[in-house]
Parts: structure tokens; C-alpha cells; sequence
């Protein structure tokens, strides 16, 4: 069956926003998935169903322990579910005896194979909660991907990691691990190395993916021990390694990571997350470049060296020169924001590395914040980007980089265009200066020859150039856009935007039948009032498939609550509405 099924039902509090969607069940193929709230975790489901996806999410103020007890009678009616998503991210009601409750009733589904709990910011579980968790786990025979987040709960420590790893080790089936226990500040190197010791033995791994982010005790050692671990993983196919602000690593752990790294000749991707490590120079990344060149099956790669402030141009080079060797690739996600060395020169021997990866289908690059980028760069990139005619997404970073100005946007304007595959851009400039209504006049002509782009996202934060011409432009260029699905702008703080630029984008807008997501920034544009926002809302309604909306208009002081009414009374029309964020205070 195809047909969508829901019910609905409605919150006492509703206001003016169009009532929650608490129990939906979607019929496919033969398969259903149940999608709960709290509000529905009291209900009996038909014993008849035969759900294969079951999703719960937690509302932060009102889910506890309680809220997971219940979880018992949807269990008890979901026998044959394959899979579970359960969402309790900053549930700070939560303690380890909810824990418990939910593992006595996920130890009842015998036939489950992907579970996946997030418990971030859960910061009354303990050590207890989770070894009750992994008691039942283990239980679970045919397990094939376990994803488990208790990111900031700053009670847990090594204990947990081992009685993980215990349980892992009892689960034969499994394929995929994600263990996140970011910002977990007792945990310790000895805990790391427990955990890979045990990881080496399930051989029959595919996937790997360990967050230990601003876990501050750990050092080089814990790097040692789980890329010791690596090698014996011979299946691997995909490596997600999060060390984030962990300052006490050094070249020594980033070069026994880069040797075990190169022994992986089966891995297709793989993403490293070493931002804020401020120990970390050229040498180590030339380390890591060299062993990277040597997997040659590598389809995705993505490399984030935030904050990483010794970092140079040099470091840019030595890992273009790597690069460029990986043919295969298909995504490049490479970010060196905040490292305030990098130059012109070093987005070149990113841009020259490009020439020779035609396979590419994504790239994500940045530079901002700081780095000393200007117009030379982005001709640069610009030159490279233009020849890879399978690119389908692109997104570029020069956030701050103040002596980028419209020239630059032209460069990069005229090699999009070239680009006749590309379905998403993204493009953030704020706080460059320079750019001008010029810049824009010269993307919006660009884009309306893109006809198979699907989403757009632009930020030009506080380009205080900008005024109703530049929005104009963007907007006329929109309306011939299709097949857009999301739009995202942030025109924060371009005082010089009033009710005509306003006019036209909202006279665009209502053109784009196909919008699912849109995202406005407008905030601190105090010459922005009713008059806008009352033709915004006018437009809104006439979006059908509108799926999303994130509406951000801060500090516009001359916006009343008669207007927010009018928006309130037509997201009421807009029956595919699900998710609306709208920021309206000064």
C-alpha cells in the first residue's frame, strides 16, 4: 500500500500553530513505521500491526522516567519491529532507573537489527544505566547496528566503556557501531583502550564511529590504542574518528593513527575530526596526507582541522598533493575555519589538487572566519570547479574573510553555471564587507540557468553593502527555480533591507510549488515592519508542500503581535506543516 495514513490529535495549547503530529503510520511497501511523542506513549497499538520502524521522540520538558515505563505497551503490541530510533537529547528529567525501564522492554524484541538511543545532555545517567543498557543488548542476537549517544553525561566514566564493550563482543551479527560519549570529562585513556581491545575482535565490522570530543584526560595513548585496533578490522569500509578539542594529542598520536590508517585498503570513507587539537602542525597533517594516499578505494573523505592555529599554507599543500592521487573520490569535505595561516596560496593547491578527481559529486571547503582569503583565491577555485561537470553540491566557507569582495562572487558566480548537475549550493560570506548588491546581481543571473537545483542556502550576515537591489536580484532568480526544495538566507543585520526587497522575495517565493524547507534570517533589519511580514504570510499559504519553516526576525522592532497573528492564522492552512521555529523578540 502507498496510501498515508495519520491521525491526528490536538494539544490544548495549541494557539496558532497547526497541531503536532503525535501518532503517524506510514504504510509502504508492505511496511509500516509508527512515529510517537510523548503523548502517545500511553496508547495500546493494534496487536495486528506489524511495524518494522518503530521512532520515538522526547520532549525535553515533559519526558522522564515515566515517559520510558511506558514504552512498555507499545513493545508489548511491536514484537516483530526491526528497527528502533529513540530520541531523548537534553531530557534532563531522565535518570538511570528510565534506563533501565526502556532496556527491560528492548530486550523483548528478538528480532530487532538496528537500534539507535540518544541520550545527549542527559546528565543524570550514570555508569548504572548504561551497563543496565548493555545487559540487554547483548541479549539482542541479531543486532547489526548499534548507535548509542551519551554525549555531556559528565557522570560516566572508563566503567561504562567496559561494560560496553563486553556486550559488544556477545553481539556476532553486528556491522555498524556509533558510540558518541563527547564532553564525557571522566573518561580516561584506560577506558578507550578497554573499548578497543574488545572492537578489534568483531571482525565482521563495516562501519566504525567513536566520539570521545572534548573528553579532555584523553591523550596520544588513546589515539595508540584504538588505531592499533583498526588494522584487524579487515572488513572496514567506513572510519568516523571525533577527537575534537582533545588538546593533549600531539604529532605522535597523529602519526600512529595515519600508519594504521594506510593498512585499511578496503575503506571507502572516512571522516576525522580534529578540530581544536592546537597542537597539531604541518607535519602531522603532511603524516596523515601521505597515509592517506595510499587508500586508494576512498570515496569520502571528509578532514577538520578547526582551530588548529600553527596549521599553514604548507599543511594545505601536502594534503592537495594526497588528494589528487585519490581518483575514486567522490566527496570532499576539508576544514581548516579559524586557522588563520592559511592564505590565497593555500587555496590553490586545494583548487589545482581538484583537476584531477572528475568523479566528483560534493565538495564542502572552509576557509573562514579569519583566514586571509580574498579574490585571487576564489578565481583560483573558481578555475578548478568549473571542470568537474559531475559536481552536485558545493558549499564554500569564507565567513570573515574581509578582503573578498564581488569580484570574488563573480569568479565563483561564473563557475556555477558551468555546472549543469549541481543540485545544492551553499555559500556563506558573512561579514565580508565588500560584498556588494553587485555580487549579488551577478549570482542571481548565474543561478536561474541552474534549473536542477533542489536547495540553496546563502549567508550574507552583516554585509552591511547589501540593500533591496542585491535581495531583488536573488529573488527574481528564484521564481525560475523550480525544482527548488529548500531555501535557506540569512540577510542578518543589512540594515539597508526594507519593505521592497521584502516584496520581492515574498512575490518569488509563492512561485516555488515544490518548497519543503524554507529558513529566513532577518534579524536586526529594523527597517523591516507589519507591511513585510503581512506580504511574507500572504505567500506562505500558497506553498502547499511546505514542510518546514525557521523564521528568524529579532530585533525588528516595528513587527507587532497583529502580524504574528496573520502568520499564525495561515501556517493553519498549511496541512503538510510539521516543524516551525519563529523568533520574533527584540
Amino acid at each position: 500500500m502507498s496510501k498515508i495514513q495519520s491521525k491526528q490529535i490536538k494539544e490544548e495549547d495549541s494557539h496558532t500553530v497547526p497541531p503536532k503530529i503525535i501518532k503517524k503510520i506510514i504504510h509502504q511497501n508492505h511496511k509500516s513505521e509508527i512515529v510517537l511523542t510523548n503523548a502517545a506513549l500511553g496508547l495500546q497499538l493494534s496487536k495486528r500491526m506489524n511495524a518494522s520502524v518503530l521512532k520515538i521522540f522526547g520532549e525535553k520538558e515533559q519526558t522522564s522516567n515515566e515517559t520510558l515505563k511506558r514504552l512498555t505497551n507499545v513493545v508489548n503490541s511491536l514484537k516483530a519491529v526491526l528497527k528502533v530510533a529513540i530520541e531523548c537529547q537534553k531530557c534532563e528529567k531522565i535518570t538511570d532507573q528510565g534506563v533501565k525501564s526502556l532496556s527491560d522492554s528492548l530486550q523483548r524484541l528478538s528480532s530487532l537489527q538496528s537500534i539507535n538511543l540518544n541520550f545527549e545532555n542527559c546528565e543524570r545517567i550514570t555508569d548504572k544505566g548504561v551497563k543496565s543498557l548493555n545487559e540487554s543488548l547483548q541479549r539482542l542476537s541479531s543486532l547489526q547496528s548499534i548507535s548509542l549517544n551519551f554525549g555531556n553525561c559528565e557522570e560516566i566514566t572508563d566503567q561504562a566503556l567496559k561494560s560496553l564493550s563486553d556486550s559488544l563482543l556477545r553481539i556476532k551479527s553486528l556491522q555498524s557501531v556509533n558510540i558518541h560519549f563527547a564532553s564525557c570529562g571522566k573518561i580516561t585513556d584506560q577506558g578507550v583502550k578497554i573499548l578497543s581491545d574488545n572492537l578489534r575482535r568483531l571482525t565482521s565490522l563495516h562501519s566504525i564511529s567513536l566520539n570521545f570530543s572534548g573528553c579532555n584526560k584523553i591523550t596520544d595513548q588513546s589515539v595508540k590504542s584504538l588505531s592499533d585496533s583498526l588494522p584487524r578490522l579487515s572488513s572496514l569500509q567506513s572510519v568516523n574518528i571525533h577527537f575534537a578539542t582533545c588538546g593533549k594529542i600531539t604529532d605522535q598520536g597523529v602519526k600512529i593513527l595515519s600508519d594504521n590508517l594506510q593498512r585499511l585498503t578496503s575503506l571507502q570513507s572516512i571522516n576525522l575530526d580534529l578540530s581544536g587539537c592546537n597542537k597539531i602542525t604541518d607535519e602531522d597533517v603532511k603524516s596523515l596526507s601521505n597515509g592517506l594516499s595510499r587508500l586508494t578505494s576512498l570515496q569520502s573523505i571528509s578532514l577538520d582541522f578547526e582551530y588548529c592555529q600553527e596549521i599553514t599554507d604548507q599543511a594545505l599543500k601536502s594534503l592537495s598533493d594526497s588528494l589528487s592521487r585519490l581518483t575514486s573520490l567522490q566527496s570532499i569535505s576539508l576544514n581548516f575555519g579559524w586557522c588563520e595561516n592559511i592564505t590565497d596560496q593555500g587555496v590553490k593547491s586545494f583548487s589545482d589538487s581538484l583537476q584531477n578527481l572528475s568523479s566528483l559529486k560534493s565538495i564542502n571547503f572552509h576557509c573562514g572566519w579569519y583566514g586571509q582569503i580574498t579574490d585571487q583565491g576564489a578565481k583560483s577555485l573558481s578555475n578548478s570547479l568549473q571542470r568537474l561537470s559531475s559536481l552536485q553540491s558545493i558549499k564554500l566557507d569564507f565567513t570573515y574573510c574581509e578582503e573578498l569582495t564581488d569580484q570574488g562572487l563573480e569568479s565563483l558566480s561564473e563557475s556555477f553555471q558551468r555546472l549543469s548537475s549541481l543540485q545544492s549550493i551553499s555559500l556563506i560570506l558573512g561579514c565580508c564587507k565588500e560584498i556588494t548588491d553587485q555580487g549579488l546581481e551577478s549570482l542571481g543571473n548565474t543561478l536561474q540557468k541552474l534549473s536542477s537545483l533542489h536547495s540553496i542556502n546563502f549567508d550574507f550576515q552583516s554585509c552591511e553593502e547589501i540593500t533591496d537591489y542585491g535581495l531583488e536580484s536573488l529573488s527574481d532568480c528564484f521564481q525560475k527555480l523550480t525544482s527548488l526544495h529548500s531555501l535557506s538566507l540569512n540577510f542578518y543585520d543589512c540594515k539597508e533591507i526594507t519593505y521592497q526587497g521584502m516584496k520581492s522575495l515574498s512575490n518569488s517565493l509563492q512561485r516555488l510549488s515544490s518548497l519543503h524547507s524554507i529558513s529566513l534570517n532577518f534579524s536586526n533589519c529594523q527597517e523591516i515592519t507589519d507591511q513585510s511580514l503581512k506580504k511574507l504570510s500572504a505567500s506562505l499559504q500558497k506553498l502547499n508542500a511546505l514542510q518546514s519553516i525557521d523564521f528568524n526576525f529579532g530585533g525588528c522592532i516595528d513587527i507587532t503581535d497583529q502580524s504574528l497573528k496573520r502568520l499564525g492564522a495561515k501556517l493553519q492552512g498549511l496541512a503538510s506543516l510539521h516543524s516551525i521555529s519563529l523568533k520574533f523578540s527584540g
